[in-house]
């Protein structure tokens, strides 16, 4: 969720929201802004997007972060292709002022080094339009949001040749089938972690074998088959352990 401190700041700068993301571009740089969590802790990552991103760039960066991380209270910053971000302190515990301070000087440091900006996967800077791609938004070139297009595409074409009562025929299948390592664990003593793996894998399998259809009611299906075969799984278990083998002995 953004902060109201960083809705405002948002829209200072004339940079746009989408859902927890701020995005837009600063001075000619690409930037997007979101709050991350990272082992209980909430901090906010800025990112910026440089083409011709090289060693030498990064001891630059590394360097300003070395520093400033306690004037700007940067923890650390990573790189991913064009993309150059910086962990600082959760939005909501700094000013506005001392937030757009941070923003400057890493705005600053990319001017004096000329850092380009651009797309954050190929070192075109030319046509660049933000995109959401990957659980992201980025910004993308013209080709690259071609590609995603096309594989958008290719995916809802493959997803109109197969069915949800297929997959779930053959999820159903699945689960029978790992019902049987799930019982013979129990045979000899112990239900085993492995045995529950087995179910779901055999389950998921099962669907994509049975041409099921992705995304929609897909995690449903799945979840239903799972919880169905579980429970006859212990069924049979119990049947096992509550009646007598042909023998008369308690299994």
């Amino acid at each position: 969720m953004i902060s109201i401190k960083l809705k405002s700041y948002a829209k200072e700068h004339g940079l746009l929201t989408n859902r927890d993301i701020v995005y837009g571009v600063i001075e000619g740089y690409h930037v997007s802004i979101d709050r991350v969590s990272n082992n209980g802790h909430v901090c906010t990552l800025i990112n910026f997007y440089i083409v011709n991103l090289d060693d030498t760039m990064k001891a630059q960066i590394d360097n300003f972060v070395q520093v400033y991380k306690d004037e700007y209270k940067i923890f650390g910053v990573t790189y991913s292709s064009n993309m150059v971000s910086f962990a600082t302190r959760e939005m909501a515990y700094d000013t506005k002022i001392k937030f757009d301070d941070k923003v400057r000087g890493i705005l600053n440091l990319f001017k004096e080094n000329l850092f380009v900006s651009g797309c954050a996967y190929t070192n075109e800077t030319n046509n660049i339009e933000f995109v959401f791609a990957n659980g992201m938004i980025i910004p993308a070139s013209e080709s690259i949001i071609s590609k995603f297009v096309e594989k958008s595409k290719n995916q809802s074409t493959n997803n109109q040749d197969k069915s949800y009562i297929t997959g779930t025929i053959g999820a159903a299948i699945g689960g029978i089938i790992g019902i049987i390592p799930w019982v013979l664990f129990a045979m000899i003593g112990y239900i085993s972690a492995i045995s529950g793996l087995a179910m779901g894998w055999l389950i998921k399998t099962g669907y994509d074998k049975g041409k099921g259809k992705t995304g929609g009611l897909q995690f449903p299906i799945l979840v239903t088959i799972l919880v169905i075969a579980t429970y006859l799984g212990d069924y049979g278990i119990s049947i096992l352990f509550c009646y007598p083998d042909v023998y008369g002995r308690r299994i």
